[in-house]
């Protein structure tokens, strides 16, 4: 770990700004952030990156790890996967029967995406339990709308994949259609093996919104996946080929988010619901003799409001209120084991206030009640001076999943994890064509939850801490030349255990050069993870060793309603750990096309 630490140095003399396409001026809320890293669609098109998370994962302290169970896991500033907030359209989007309140984050189609966000930080106040370390929004509905289009993808590991997007003015609203069908023969994970595992998947989705005086935004979503898999070892924790491991997955969302923005009261109201369904298959053989078939069943009801009260020169203050009810049922080989359910019910105020001089301030609170602890009140403090130097403190809370309380690994008399985190970060404008920003930022965690002991169960770690430093730069040369930079450091430490916290890197970075000529574009990116730890088994540890990759994506417009990409991952095909004895694929190769009618 102390090579990481000389690295860390390097990197942060040389990446010592923020990047001029990432927007980090806090919105709305003076304290809604403390570095709000913003990915537009112009971006997002132009790295023609196969999915969310490889693109998520090149940002300063965010890294992204698989297994067989959890193949999208994201860790930001040292928390935990189910730390993390998703929001889609606005509205929180999990599986309520998952370990850690999450979804694959790769079923969503990234060709429909039209912007996303990262707010790294505390977000507890705002947005409840689960957004302990940040807050993803991803916003797929669009505000006009743009031709039909069709596109097709070949690719490596017999990649196949075909989308149609339909957008149209409707009743004054925008209203959208996108359906997507992919499938794929995935490398096994375990190094050295030749075996593939086989792998579709379907996302669909319909909006319509509608601004006006009152604006109106519905939406339904179909997600599914099927796929063959690897298995692990215990008490090894190795990665295993598996022979006939089946593991599906469906999820349904619907939602509707409503209000105004200019109605002096600016009230608004949400309301979703979703449904999951899992499955764990395999028959029995020699390495597996017991027939393994669970099934996860979860439902996510959520109701969220929230209204202005004081709307002075210089002064605002919000109010609103928050209900969640989650429901989870397992069964295993027909029996069920577990159908249990919780709700959370949460207010919240926020208030704003121009203290003159350069000088804003920003005060939030929270209380919020779940089944088996009383209330827990959340704060959120946010100074910012002359626009752009901002310092914020804010605490977290973080209430067991059911999946944590009553599966097969459940623990019932688990603990809610909580957290207080403080930063500060700077943005500067350094002349026409640069800009820089730096954060430095520090966070306590208790009772954060992990596994241990054969079989495994859930159990509270005493205490955590991460203290770290993210840095990045962008200078735009010209309109057709831009580079950017970012690199981060953190030390996720388990003061309980006094050892660093499994798969969060020390060091991460990235660079990115991108250059357009007329209708043809190419992007070059390097991404640096340094070492990190994992459990190799049920009570000992081992390093992971850091890796360097590089990716390229080129695009060429034949024509205003034709065009032609290609995208190259890990051009060195080093196939390194995303987690412990889980290798990554290694090169990978995306022909794609899209017309537009």
């Amino acid at each position: 770990m102390k090579k990481s630490i000389l690295l860390a140095a390097v990197l942060l003399n040389a990446f010592i700004a923020k990047a001029q396409e990432f927007e980090t001026v806090v919105q709305e809320t003076i304290f809604n952030s403390s570095d709000k890293v913003v990915i537009d669609r112009e971006q997002i098109e132009k790295s023609k990156a196969p999915n969310i998370t490889t693109l998520l994962s090149t940002q300063a302290n965010i890294s992204a790890s698989s297994t067989p169970f959890q193949p999208s896991s994201l860790f930001i500033r040292g928390g935990d996967s189910g730390h993390v907030l998703i929001l889609i359209d606005g509205v929180p989007f999990y599986d309520a029967a998952t370990i850690q309140r999450t979804f694959n984050l790769n079923n969503l189609d990234i060709r429909t995406v039209e912007k996303i966000e990262i707010i790294k930080g505390s977000q507890s106040v705002l947005f409840g339990g689960q957004a302990m370390s940040g807050v993803i929004k991803i916003t797929t509905i669009p505000k006009t709308p743009r031709k039909p289009r069709v596109i097709a993808e070949v690719g490596s590991f017999d990649k196949a994949n075909v989308g149609a997007t339909y957008q149209t003015t409707m009743v004054e609203g925008v209203f959208s259609a996108n359906a997507r069908l992919g499938q794929k023969n995935n490398r096994s994970p375990v190094l050295d093996s030749n075996k593939i595992y086989p792998s579709k998947n379907v996302a669909t989705d319909l909006s319509y919104r509608r601004d006006a005086e009152w604006f109106i935004q519905g939406k339904a979503t179909y997600l599914a996946d099927d796929s063959f898999s690897a298995s692990t070892s215990y008490p090894s924790f190795r990665i295993i080929d598996a022979d006939d491991f089946e593991i599906a997955n469906e999820q349904t969302g619907v939602s509707l988010v409503t209000g105004s923005t200019k109605n002096q009261f600016k009230p608004q109201l949400g309301v979703s619901h979703q449904w999951s369904y899992s499955t764990y298959d395999q028959p029995v053989s020699v390495a597996n003799p017991i027939l393994t078939h669970q099934v996860y069943e979860g439902q996510t009801t959520q109701v969220r409001g929230e209204a202005r009260i004081l709307d002075l020169e210089g002064s605002q203050l919000d109010v609103g209120a928050s209900y969640t009810k989650e429901q989870m049922r397992y069964s295993d080989q027909g029996l069920v084991a577990s159908d249990v359910f919780s709700e959370l019910r949460g207010i919240f105020a926020k208030y704003d206030q121009d203290l003159g001089s350069g000088i804003k301030a920003s005060f939030g609170g929270r209380f919020e009640t779940w089944e088996y602890e009383d209330g827990v009140v959340t704060g959120q403090l946010g100074l910012v001076f002359q626009e752009n130097t901002k310092f914020e403190v804010a605490t977290g809370f973080k209430s067991p999943s059911l999946f944590q309380l009553y599966s097969s690994y459940g623990n019932p008399d688990l603990e809610a994890e909580k957290s207080v985190s403080y930063s500060l970060s700077h943005q500067q404008k350094l002349n026409d064509s640069m800009n820089a920003s730096m954060t430095v930022f520090y966070t306590e965690f208790s009772n954060l939850m992990a596994t241990q002991g054969t079989p495994r169960k859930f159990y509270n770690i005493g205490k955590s801490n991460t203290k770290g430093v993210e840095a990045a730069y962008g200078w735009t040369i010209d309109p057709n030349n831009q580079v950017s930079l970012v690199a981060g450091y953190q030390e996720p430490w388990d003061e309980t255990n006094k050892q660093w916290l499994i798969r969060r890197p020390l060091v991460s970075g990235s660079a990115r050069y991108g250059y357009t000529w007329e209708s043809f574009q190419i992007q070059a990116e390097i991404v640096g993870v340094g070492p990190r730890s994992d459990k190799n088994g049920s009570t000992t540890y081992t390093e992971l060793p850091g890796y360097v990759i590089g990716n390229l994506s080129a695009s060429q417009y034949l024509n205003e309603s034709f065009e032609v990409y290609l995208r190259l991952d890990n051009v060195t095909d080093y196939r390194y750990e995303q987690s412990y004895s889980y290798y990554s694929e290694g090169f990978a190769a995306t022909l794609g096309m899209v017309a537009q009618f």
